[in-house]
This record gives structure tokens, C-alpha cells and sequence, in this order.
């Protein structure tokens, strides 16, 4: 039984391009060109798994991502929740709607030394990419509900409790809940569940 657990983070990381193994900023961007050469121009490329610790704090480049992705808008998710980084791509949506040099209370746009944007977006500011890409579509929750259970099975979890759902800073979407009765209904939770 896992008591705290974080299903349709865990299952969106399963959907995504994976960054937990990089062990250089060259796997990252190599890991970005390969999901990028799958998808449509003008998709967005979405990984997580990045964490800056494993490699002494190394944040990728904007320039390089953007590069990487063929001209295709990047969203890296780091493994702790508390961070994420756009490419220069994302960064021109983002700021289609948001301006990106005003303050933000409990979140920082990072600046870097020649004054541009440098694509690292810590706590609240990580709304400016959220607002855009949230909520996901329903049938995107239940997939990654159904790969998370699935998983857990592959590890002998058999019962979930998940630490939160349904928006703010543990949910991902108001229609998480909905997505757990969905697929409870459509027989694509694996494990028992309390959301």
C-alpha cells in the first residue's frame, strides 16, 4: 500500500519525454530532439524528470533547446515539482500573455547576465506555462492514470492513496476527479484507489 503517492504527475512523467537519466546537458538536448522529431511543428515538447542537483546545478540553455526542438515550444517539468524550464520558443508564448519582467508573489522568472528571460521558472511562476497547457483533456488524465496503476502493479502496489487532486500545487486539472471516476467506470485503474 502506498499511502502518498502522486498518480497523474507519475503517469504524465510515463507520457512524457523522460529527463531522470541524463547524466549531461547533451543527453538533455538530445533527449528533446528525439521527442521533437515525432511531433508536429508548433507541438509542444513536454519532459520531465530533469534534475538540476544531478548535474551541479546545470540549467539547460535556452538557445540550444530551442535548437533541439526543431522551433517547437519546450516544457521541462523538474523532478521536484518546485521548477520547470522553456525554451526560448515557450518563453515568446508565455509571454504573449503574461508579462515576464513583473514581479510575481512566491515566484521568480530567472533573468540572466545579457537580461534576457533564461527559461527557469521556479514555484508560482510556473503558472505562466501552467495557465497555457492546463487543465489537460480529460482522456489526457485517465492515460496517465491508467499507465500509473499499471506501473504500480509492476513494483506489487496494490493500493494508492493520492496526496491530492484536483488543482493547486499537488493537483494537475479541476477534472482530475472526474478522470478517476472515468476510468474506475472504463476499468483502467489497476490498483484500489483513494484520491
Amino acid at each position: 500500500n502506498d499511502v502518498h503517492a502522486h498518480s497523474v504527475w507519475f503517469g504524465l512523467g510515463l507520457m512524457e519525454a523522460s529527463l531522470g537519466t541524463v547524466a549531461s546537458l547533451e543527453e538533455v538536448y538530445e533527449v528533446i530532439a528525439e521527442a521533437a522529431a515525432g511531433l508536429a511543428p508548433g507541438e509542444w515538447v513536454v519532459a520531465s524528470g530533469y534534475s538540476p542537483l544531478l548535474l551541479g546545478g546545470q540549467q539547460p540553455d535556452r538557445d540550444r533547446l530551442d535548437a533541439a526542438a526543431g522551433g517547437r515550444p519546450v516544457w521541462i517539468k523538474h523532478s521536484s515539482g518546485h521548477a520547470c524550464t522553456l525554451n526560448g520558443v515557450a518563453l515568446g508564448r508565455v509571454a504573449a500573455g503574461a508579462d515576464l519582467a513583473a514581479p510575481i508573489d512566491g515566484g521568480v522568472v530567472v533573468i540572466g547576465g545579457d537580461g534576457r528571460p533564461t527559461g527557469l521558472l521556479e514555484e508560482n511562476a510556473m503558472r505562466l506555462v501552467q495557465d497555457i497547457m492546463l487543465p489537460y483533456p480529460l482522456e489526457t488524465i485517465e492515460r496517465a492514470l491508467d499507465l500509473a496503476t499499471s506501473h504500480y502493479l509492476t513494483e506489487g502496489i496494490t493500493s494508492v492513496t493520492d496526496a491530492g487532486i484536483a488543482g493547486g500545487w499537488i493537483g494537475y486539472s479541476p477534472r482530475e476527479f472526474a478522470a478517476y471516476q472515468s476510468a474506475r467506470d472504463k476499468g483502467l485503474l489497476s490498483v484500489r484507489m483513494q484520491p
